[in-house]
């Protein structure tokens, strides 16, 4: 005889559940168990739970709620790589001497140098000098 779990469980926790999330990486996680069992009844209560049968089982959400998690982790750890970048660009690696690493290690003062001609253009600062006529 199979076992057919039943639907949205809004009395059931996240703890009592054997193996609640596919992957298991949040699941010794105190926080992540109380959201999860909150997601729960958010998705029951936003797909009409009280008026219609809602056929997700609990184990449906909680595997929705650690793929968001798991999603949310990549893009910021993405854009904190990214982010990074410029400042590891140009740093020595080991793999090549100082002479060959040509690209220009991003700083302040590099940026202040590059941002001058832009300033000075604007008229906002940089180290050209505007000279005008008053006498007109």
């Amino acid at each position: 005889m199979s076992h057919i779990e039943s639907f949205l469980d809004l009395t059931a926790s996240f703890a009592d559940v054997l193996s609640p999330t596919p992957f298991g990486t949040f699941d010794s996680d105190s926080q992540f168990q109380t959201d999860a069992d909150g997601v729960v009844k958010l998705v029951y209560s936003k797909l009409g739970g009280n008026i219609l049968q809602v056929e997700l089982t609990n184990k449906d959400v909680y595997a929705c709620v650690e793929q968001a998690a798991l999603e949310y982790s990549s893009t910021v750890n993405s854009y904190q790589a990214k982010s990074l970048l410029a400042d590891l660009i140009g740093s020595e690696t080991g793999s090549l001497d100082t002479h060959e690493n040509k690209v220009s290690r991003m700083n302040l003062a590099l940026a202040k140098r590059r941002a001058e001609s832009y300033s000075s253009e604007a008229g906002v600062g940089g180290t050209r000098h505007l000279y005008s006529d008053r006498s007109l």
